[in-house]
């Protein structure tokens, strides 16, 4: 399979250095009662399902033998995960030395280890953030990822670095704009703010795809749509994008609820972690589907958690009026993807997926790592 990758650390995000500073706090504001209370009750029905897909179509791919053959490959920025006997283990590739994402997993996996000893397993992460299959045949890598394509058959979702730590500290400030901006004093428009993510190698198209074409509806609709760039990842397009009323200044999150519409428009892949985010805000979200998922997706549902938008943002207009004449219903919307936030994104719960994703895993690959 030829793939395409994205390095989250070549796009040069400002918040890993902050996420890095405060990933001590979030370690301790893990509640082990609550944690260990979950661990007892039944394991949600969409979890064992969502589990139970990821790991089907793996077999003597969870070998150890093939675990080695693909830890050799640079090009996948892997870090790997061992337990035996009760002792966890950690060895990096060498492409992945100083990058942040392994701290910011790590650490995450020894706690669980910690609070609930993790059964014996050999695991292979990867610090992409997605992959991007180039053909749809291929074998299946049982990679460890924070996005996938919903019709790749390889490849497993877990908990990304941002939902381990808590997705704060932005969570916290969405928290704060929600009791700053209610219902009903929100501004009665379409928002987003973000980068032009999303524009894979074709620049010459780089004002067709949906991002940018997001910013471009936006200034032809100013008092429907107030949607910017607050910078540029392909930067021969600022002059233009200046020249047109595309740039905006950084908007802080604390303020994301000032609006009542909250746009969730995948970059890269999935927007991680802005949607996660809007799913805490008491805003209604109109969200861009795509075939890139998260671990959680399965739970959230169009017109119950949020306002389903076409990719190519050919129906956006149609689908903002909608919910301009459904004012109640919008309303719901937003209580049920916060209720949802706090069921299944809470630190405790998030903790849940991942132990029993790990062993789950560790279940199947019993049968098959010493098979030759």
């Amino acid at each position: 399979m030829a793939l395409r990758f994205l390095n989250v650390l070549s796009l040069g995000f400002p918040f890993f250095t902050g996420i890095l500073s405060l990933l001590q706090s979030h370690l301790l504001a893990l509640n082990p009662s609550v944690f260990q209370q979950k661990l007892q009750e039944s394991t949600p029905l969409w979890m064992k399902e969502q589990i139970e897909r990821d790991l089907a179509p793996f077999r003597k791919e969870l070998s150890q033998k093939f675990l080695d053959s693909l830890f050799t490959k640079e090009e996948f920025y892997l870090f790997r995960v061992q337990v035996k006997d009760g002792k966890l283990t950690v060895q990096k590739s060498i492409s992945v030395e100083g990058h942040p994402v392994p701290a910011m997993v790590i650490p995450h996996l020894q706690q669980l280890h910690a609070l609930k000893p993790l059964p014996d397993l050999d695991i292979l992460f990867t610090a992409h953030d997605t992959f991007y299959p180039c053909q749809t045949k291929g074998p299946a890598w049982p990679i460890f990822i924070i996005t996938k394509s919903k019709h790749d058959p390889g490849l497993i979702l877990f908990p990304d670095w941002f939902a381990l730590n808590d997705f704060e500290p932005d969570r916290a400030k969405i928290l704060q704009g929600n009791d700053m901006y209610p219902w009903g004093c929100k501004i009665n428009r379409l928002f987003f703010r973000g980068k032009d993510t999303g524009v894979h190698e074709d620049y010459a198209r780089w004002k067709d795809y949906p991002r940018p074409r997001l910013v471009a509806l936006s200034a032809k609709y100013p008092k429907l749509i107030d949607a910017k760039f607050n910078d540029l990842f392909y930067t021969p397009m600022l002059k233009k994008a200046k020249k047109e009323g595309w740039m905006g200044k950084f908007v802080s999150t604390k303020h994301f609820p000032r609006y009542r519409y909250l746009m969730d428009i995948d970059g890269n892949c999935a927007a991680t972690p802005r949607f996660p985010l809007l799913l805490h805000s008491n805003s209604v979200i109109l969200k861009s589907i795509t075939d890139s998922i998260q671990w959680f997706y399965p739970k959230i549902k169009p017109y119950v958690h949020f306002i389903p938008v076409k990719e190519d943002l050919s129906d956006l207009l149609s689908q903002l009026e909608w919910a301009k004449n459904h004012h109640h219903e919008c309303q719901i919307i937003s209580q049920n993807a916060r209720q949802l936030a706090e069921e299944v994104l809470s630190h405790e719960a998030i903790f849940l997926y991942l132990y029993r994703l790990l062993e789950e895993y560790s279940k199947r690959q019993q049968q098959y790592y010493l098979e030759l």
